[in-house]
């Protein structure tokens, strides 16, 4: 009886790997994969421009 119902539970699980019931589509990215990472080179440069613009106005205040 045990196995009948372990075959019975992944049979009701490989039904719902086919039948999801979250809407994988948001997750795909909508962008192509040079503009996510052109996005993502131009994120860093700004990053790294203002923190040594910060960097530089803490240096100047120290002196």
């Amino acid at each position: 009886m045990k196995s009948l119902a372990k075959n019975f539970l992944a049979g009701i699980g490989s039904l719902l790997a086919i039948f999801p019931s979250t809407n994988y589509a948001q997750f795909i990215p909508k962008q192509t994969a040079t503009k996510r990472m052109r996005s993502h080179w131009e994120n860093t440069g700004n990053y790294i421009s203002s923190s040594t613009d910060r960097f530089g106005n803490e240096q100047s205040e120290q002196k």
